[in-house]
């Protein structure tokens, strides 16, 4: 026998890595890199071993802003509840500031929230293929032109202001793969992608030539378009995965 069958998976073990403080039931914890809801009537202690939910519609407590079924949806460790006590936590849109350390993507929205609603639904660890989540990497907003360093690699550089450019580093100085999104709204946000002067963008459709941008253009932009690129060789960057209307430059 090869494998041996010990539960759904709806619920994993989950042990509180303090050492000197309890975690309330419901509390969202991070688990094997999927996101929990710790279950229970009683308060998990100290280096105690309880039970976490990791699959499941669960309604968490959210900001003060507008949701759209599908989106993906992160825990703000200091963010501020719509109701509630100020920085303790909430839900939030991914696109609405930079990830902290202590931030993580818990799911996507299954049901619209207005601005005033006190929650938002969440299908745990469950992503749309229109919201591509990347729940396991670093996201960092942008709101200005950005100079991308080796330090970006393997990151997710998320943008919702018009008309700015993210530069390229010279692939030549290695890295790793950078994905760029938009976040603006439909038909809002132009975003450039600006290579080295000796570097191509290579794939994706576009004709490769040295030193020339691509651009998701603003009248057909979509909020959620993005672009993949990954380091190829000493010619350039190569388009992994694109969703939106992206032109290369003339």
């Amino acid at each position: 026998m090869n494998a041996l069958f010990t539960q759904r998976g709806a619920v994993l073990p989950y042990t509180n890595p303090s050492a000197s403080d309890a975690v309330d039931p419901g509390s969202l914890v991070r688990l094997a890199g999927l996101t929990g809801v710790l279950q229970g009537a009683d308060k998990l202690a100290a280096s105690a071993v309880g039970e976490a939910a990791v699959k499941g519609v669960f309604r968490i407590r959210k900001k003060e802003e507008i949701i759209v079924p599908g989106l993906p949806i992160w825990w703000d460790a200091d963010g501020s509840p719509k109701v509630g006590t100020a920085s303790s936590g909430a839900a939030t849109a991914i696109a609405s500031g930079a990830m902290a350390a202590a931030d993580f993507v818990i799911g996507s929205a299954v049901a619209a929230a207005a601005a005033a609603d006190e929650y938002v639904e969440v299908e745990l660890n469950a992503y749309s293929p229109a919201f591509p989540a990347w729940a396991n990497k670093i996201h960092t907003t942008k709101t200005d032109h950005h100079t991308v360093t080796q330090a970006d690699g393997g990151t997710v550089l998320r943008i919702a202001t018009d008309a700015k450019t993210f530069t390229l580093p010279a692939v030549a100085s290695g890295g790793a793969d950078i994905t760029f999104v938009n976040d603006g709204a439909d038909g809002a946000v132009a975003l450039k992608i600006e290579p080295n002067s000796d570097d191509k963008i290579m794939g994706g459709g576009f004709t490769a030539e040295d030193d020339k941008y691509i651009i998701n253009t603003k009248t057909t932009a979509k909020r959620g378009d993005f672009v993949t690129l990954t380091p190829y060789g000493a010619d350039g960057w190569f388009v992994t995965a694109i969703k939106g209307v992206w032109a290369r430059e003339a």
